[in-house]
């Protein structure tokens, strides 16, 4: 493994390690605010990570999107993507959640053979099948179990991988800081049309709350970026669900949940599949 390899593995290994920890202080504000809320006051202080890369990259000349409409569909779908993330962490533990929403690449294998013409190998194929198994055992349909909460992770999941889908046809065209910058923007702006039907004004302790989870944010999104620009996909993707650990770990230290043995059980199968996405495989 190449330096640049190593480097790439480490940031995207310490970008799972702070979404997480925001993902978690995200699920604490739930008590008291709701989405929009969140991902208002949460992306004030996100833009100040917006504003850094903006200087170091290039200044105001990256504002003009080179694919503007593709660049404001993926920010939207970013805003959408977000709200039902940070409603799934207010109906279901940060575990059980997070283990529904990586079935998002699963998705997405299908999604780019339908929109993108992607050949999808067998080693695809059968990852499709893995994860949608390993999401009926998460939500044991049919039983006394179910809860239809898990609806909320699933819709998250399907939003994350039609702006992964966007995000893949604007690779050769646009800047990452232009993509940053326009879904920060217009989640800024999503979030603050939501405050018009209801609005909490935080305390000084919320404040730091929202500060500190908008820069975390923007620095775990800024380090995934750059994990995938020095590393090969197929060796950083798989640390992406180190995310799974710690979000047991801090949904046990803060509030005493601990996942079942479906979820553990179909969120290992989800994990094998999105792993086996990355892997190449016979036609």
């Amino acid at each position: 493994m190449d330096r640049d390899a190593r480097l790439g593995a480490l940031y995207m290994v310490l970008s799972t390690i702070i979404l997480t920890a925001q993902d978690a202080i995200a699920k604490w504000l739930t008590a008291d605010y709701h989405s929009g809320e969140i991902l208002f006051y949460r992306t004030i202080s996100g833009m100040a990570v917006v504003a850094w890369l903006m200087r170091r990259d290039g200044g105001w000349r990256l504002v003009v999107p080179r694919a503007p409409k593709l660049t404001l569909l993926r920010g939207v779908l970013a805003v959408l993507c977000s709200l039902v993330i940070v409603m799934s962490w207010a109906v279901l533990p940060l575990a059980d959640a997070m283990a529904v929403v990586f079935v998002s690449p699963v998705i997405l294998t299908i999604m780019s053979a339908i929109l993108l013409r992607e050949r999808v190998g067998r080693n695809g194929w059968a990852a499709v099948i893995i994860g949608f198994v390993g999401v009926l055992v998460m939500m044991r349909p049919g039983t006394s179990a179910f809860q239809w909460a898990v609806i909320v992770p699933i819709t998250a999941a399907l939003i994350s991988a039609g702006r992964d889908v966007i995000t893949r046809k604007l690779g050769p065209m646009e800047a990452s800081t232009t993509i940053f910058f326009y879904s920060q923007v217009l989640t800024l702006v999503g979030g603050g049309l939501t405050l018009f039907w209801q609005a909490h004004w935080p305390g000084w302790f919320d404040w730091l709350l929202f500060g500190a989870a908008g820069i975390m944010a923007g620095i775990a999104q800024y380090l995934i970026i750059a994990s995938f620009r020095l590393a090969p996909a197929s060796l950083v993707s798989p640390l992406r669900y180190l995310s799974l650990v710690w979000a047991v770990g801090f949904g046990w230290w803060l509030w005493g949940d601990l996942p079942d043995i479906w979820i553990v059980s179909g969120g290992v199968m989800v994990v094998a599949a999105a792993i086996l996405t990355t892997r190449p495989g016979r036609p």
